[in-house]
C-alpha cells in the first residue's frame, strides 16, 4: 500500500479493509487485493436480517425434496474402505450416506471427526499447524432512539446516509499499532474497524422510532493472558469499545443510548462450531492458506482422499464470505464425480483456462 498509494487516507482505508478479512501483513498477501476490491460495491443487506438468506436457503433444500435438522451437531464421519458411509450425530443418532457427505465444517474439523489416518502426513501436518488469524472481531451491538451521528458529518454530509463506515483509524501507522497488538495477544491501544446501523436501511430491525448499531473493532482471540478474560473483564471492555465510539459519533450516551452488549471473539467460538478462535473466515488470508494451498494442493476441487467426501466451507478453495462459491464449487464437483444431471447452469471458465 505504501509503495503505490500516495494518499495517506487511501493507504489507511485500503490496509484496514484488507485486514477485515483477515489478510495478514505478510509477504505475498497483496495477491487477495484486487479479488476484494472488485465486489466491494456488491454488499447487501437481508431485510429482516442475515437469517432471511438462512431460511431461504432452507426453503430451497426443502423443495428439492431435503430435510434440514438444525441443533443436531456432527461428531464424526464415519468411513468404511476409505468411503465415506454417513455421520454420526452428537444425540447418538446415524445418518447414512449413500452418494456422499458435503462438510462445511472447517478443514482442520473434517480431517479429525474423519480420522486423522486416512489423510497423507502433509495434510494432517497443514490441518494441525491451519493459522486461524492474529486477530478476531469484537462486536459492540447497541440500541438507540436515533441512529449514531457522526462528528465526519460536519464536513461530508454523506456520512449520515453511509451504510458501511470505517473508523478509528486516521493514519496507516495506527493500523499497524493494531496489529501488533493483536498479534501480541493485547487489547489494542488503537480501536479501529467498521460498523453500520442496519435499522436505518431496514426498519424491520428495530422497534418503531429505534434502531440498532453495531461496531466491529479488530481484537485478538486470547487478551491480555487468555481468552477467558473476555468474560471476567467484560463490563471493562465493553466500556472501553463504546467510549472509543464516541470519538466519532456523538450521541451515543444519555437517553438516546437504550443498551449494549459486547459479542466477543470466545462467544463467536462458543455459538459457532466453524469459527475456532472467533475466526471471520475460518483461517487467515496468508500465501499458504490461499488459492492451491485452501487448504492443501492434496486437497483441489472440493475433493479429500476420501471417497465421497467433500469440503464446502470457509476453508475450502474460494475462502469465506456469503457468497456461495464454496458451495458451488463443491456441487459442481459432486456432479462431476457422481455424473449427476446439474439443475444450474455452470459458470463459464476463465478464458485463461481454454
Amino acid at each position: 500500500m505504501r509503495k503505490h498509494f500516495v494518499d495517506e487516507r487511501i493507504r489507511t482505508l485500503f490496509t484496514s479493509y484488507m485486514h477485515v478479512i483477515t489478510t495478514e501483513n505478510v509477504m505475498g498477501a497483496g495477491i487477495v487485493f484486487p479479488a476484494i476490491f472488485a465486489n466491494i460495491a456488491s454488499f447487501t443487506l437481508p431485510v429482516g436480517g442475515a437469517v432471511s438468506l438462512v431460511n431461504a436457503l432452507k426453503r430451497v433444500v426443502e423443495a428439492g425434496g431435503g430435510e434440514v435438522v438444525a441443533g443436531a451437531d456432527v461428531r464424526e464421519i464415519k468411513v468404511e474402505g476409505r468411503r465415506v458411509t454417513g455421520v454420526k450425530l452428537a444425540d447418538g443418532r446415524f445418518v447414512t450416506a449413500k452418494k456422499f457427505v458435503a462438510s462445511a465444517i472447517d478443514f482442520p474439523s473434517t480431517v479429525q471427526m474423519a480420522g486423522e489416518e486416512l489423510f497423507p502426513e502433509p495434510v494432517r501436518e497443514k490441518a494441525k499447524a491451519w493459522h486461524w488469524g492474529n486477530h478476531s472481531l469484537v462486536t459492540l451491538h447497541l440500541a438507540l432512539r436515533k441512529p449514531p451521528s457522526y462528528r465526519a458529518a460536519a464536513f461530508d454530509p454523506d456520512v449520515a446516509r453511509a451504510y458501511n463506515i470505517f473508523f478509528g483509524m486516521d493514519h496507516i501507522n495506527e493500523v499497524a499499532s493494531c496489529f501488533d497488538d493483536c498479534a501480541a495477544g493485547k487489547f489494542p491501544k488503537v480501536l479501529m474497524g467498521n460498523g453500520a446501523c442496519n435499522s436505518q436501511f431496514d426498519p424491520t430491525y428495530a422497534p418503531p422510532g429505534q434502531h440498532v448499531a453495531f461496531w466491529w473493532p479488530f481484537a485478538p482471540y486470547s487478551v491480555d493472558g487468555g481468552s477467558e478474560l473476555w468474560d471476567k473483564n467484560r463490563a471493562d471492555y465493553t466500556q472501553r469499545v463504546l467510549d472509543y465510539w464516541r470519538v466519532y459519533a456523538s450521541n451515543l450516551d444519555g437517553d438516546n443510548l437504550i443498551g449494549s452488549y459486547l459479542f466477543t471473539p470466545l462467544d463467536v467460538e462458543q455459538l459457532n462450531i466453524n469459527m475456532r478462535q472467533g475466526a471471520v473466515r475460518m483461517g487467515a488470508y496468508v500465501p499458504n492458506q490461499l488459492g492451491i494451498n485452501r487448504p492443501h494442493p492434496l486437497m483441489p476441487g472440493s475433493r479429500t482422499p476420501v471417497e465421497g467426501l467433500y469440503l464446502c466451507g470457509s476453508s475450502s478453495g474460494n475462502g469465506g464470505g456469503v457468497n456461495g462459491a464454496p458451495g458451488y464449487i463443491a456441487a459442481n464437483a459432486i456432479a462431476d464425480d457422481l455424473a449427476l444431471k446439474r439443475p444450474w447452469t455452470p459458470v463459464p471458465s476463465p478464458e485463461w483456462q481454454h
